[in-house]
């Protein structure tokens, strides 16, 4: 009777053993690895995302590459960009920093700096830099999902995936009619589980301003050291001239004078 009792017991230990051991799931790896990349109380990125549109008949590119530093303190939060944008055949560079409840601007030859709480900040200028460059956390549309290793790295390919893609694009999708066709890409999840590489490609058809056209984009975007110290400077704060917020938007009013 014991050896019965003992042999019960260790089958169902073994059981229990073999279903804590099951492999995870493309959508519970990426979820996993989406949960401890959110979770980084800084973080850099470096962006590159390149488009061919056609807009009314208009045929146009553009081409952008951008570095962002994020620190994620909930008291103080602080945002570092550096874009370099090919519009039309024209190239406007532009550095963006957010510390201490204001924003510094310097682009086209102009320092300017206002003030603004977080969310006056992103409604002027954060959410254009913060497009494509959150981690997603709905990978349920994905179709076609392979999983691949890439030395200590995995790789997860997809199609599909047109509402994370919507997800990604954020507030482009708040100012422009987009339906998102076409959609395939890949996520790189490193060796101590982050969310380090995403690649997308998509198509897509607009409607903006009653302007109706297409467009094929990728974007291209690096987990730069992962757990690694982020620090955000402003170099002389002085040097910055104190503008209303428009005068960035706008280019033209708002100039502060002391």
């Amino acid at each position: 009777m014991k050896k019965r009792i003992l042999s019960a017991l260790l089958a169902a230990g073994m059981m229990l053993s073999l279903a804590g051991c099951q492999p995870e799931t493309p959508q519970e790896m990426l979820e996993s690895a989406a949960a401890k990349t959110n979770a980084l109380s800084s973080a850099e990125y470096a962006v590159v995302m390149s488009a061919q549109m056609d807009m009314g008949g208009i045929q146009m590119g553009m081409d952008i590459d951008q570095t962002l530093k994020l620190i994620n303190d909930q008291d103080n939060p602080q945002v570092e960009a550096v874009v370099s944008m090919d519009l039309f055949g024209e190239s406007v560079e532009a550095h963006t920093i957010y510390q201490d409840g204001w924003c510094y601007v310097d682009t086209m030859g102009s320092k300017m700096k206002y003030a603004a709480d977080y969310d006056e900040f992103l409604a002027t200028q954060g959410e254009n830099l913060l497009d494509a460059t959150g981690t997603p956390t709905d990978f349920s549309s994905l179709e076609d999902v392979s999983v691949t290793q890439d030395g200590d790295n995995r790789v997860i390919s997809f199609t599909g995936g047109d509402a994370l893609i919507e997800e990604i694009m954020g507030a482009a999708q708040d100012t422009q009619d987009m339906d998102i066709t076409d959609a395939s890409g890949q996520f790189t999840i490193d060796k101590d589980g982050y969310l380090s590489g995403q690649k997308f490609s998509f198509s897509a058809s607009m409607d903006s301003d009653g302007m109706t056209g297409t467009m094929d984009m990728t974007i291209d975007l690096t987990l730069q050291n992962p757990g690694a110290e982020v620090t955000i400077q402003v170099d002389d704060p002085d040097s910055y001239e104190e503008v209303d917020p428009s005068a960035i938007t706008d280019g033209t009013e708002g100039l502060v004078t002391e």
